[in-house]
């Protein structure tokens, strides 16, 4: 499993996926990798994740703005 993380390491989003990897990797019984592809404001990320094999095994994880 890829989690994309569309952001430089070491911010919000990269600790967030990190974090996530070691939980779903034990949840599922499964490898996971961080891959990080900052870049565009987060397009590039996002742009890798949408055109990757429909297979479920590669998952964007982002970090929303701040809430008002």
């Amino acid at each position: 499993m890829r989690l994309v993380v569309p952001t430089p390491p070491a911010g919000n989003a990269d600790i967030f996926g990190r974090d996530s990897r070691q939980k779903l990797g034990s949840a599922l019984k499964q490898r996971s990798v961080v891959e990080n592809r900052a870049g565009a404001n987060g397009g590039i990320g996002a742009d890798f994740v949408a055109k990757s094999a429909p297979d479920g095994y590669t998952l964007l994880v982002t970090a929303s703005g701040p809430s008002s």
